[in-house]
């Protein structure tokens, strides 16, 4: 399942680690944690 994964990832342009996507919206690295978590926000989803 990972190397499916991997395979995927690169066939849509995408590399490097960490990478989310919710919704449909890519996040990308590090950098992108607080926007990631701003849009969980956005969807009325909160820290535990």
């Amino acid at each position: 399942m990972i190397e499916e994964n991997q395979r995927a990832q690169r066939a849509g342009g995408h590399w490097g680690v960490p990478m989310i996507v919710f919704v449909g919206e890519p996040f990308f690295g590090q950098d992108r944690f607080e926007q990631f978590r701003w849009r969980l926000g956005q969807h009325g989803l909160a820290p535990a």
